[in-house]
């Protein structure tokens, strides 16, 4: 498959994580090109449903408002991320 044709959005990303393995398929399987390879159908599946995993897990954790999540350590500020980080790449 062409890298633009790989590069154009083949997920909506809205509701994601209420959508079934089978819808997801679904979706993915009728917006890729007729000429996709198998290997372009398992990754663009794995891809997809990685979105929605990530997605559903976002929701989970902003629940209760942003500020409730950072306190729980549930999300990462990206100042203190950033600081981490540091930490980590002088070791």
């Amino acid at each position: 498959m062409k890298t633009a044709q790989m590069a154009r959005p083949w997920y909506d990303c809205t509701a994601m994580s209420d959508r079934t393995g089978k819808q997801l398929a679904e979706q993915v399987l009728a917006r890729l090109p007729d000429d996709a390879t198998v290997e372009d159908v398992q990754y663009s599946l794995y891809v997809a449903d990685l979105v929605r995993r990530r997605s559903g897990a976002l929701d989970s954790a902003l629940e209760g408002g942003l500020d409730d999540a950072v306190r729980d350590g549930r999300l990462v500020p990206h100042e203190d991320l950033a600081k981490r980080m540091a930490r980590w790449l002088r070791k």
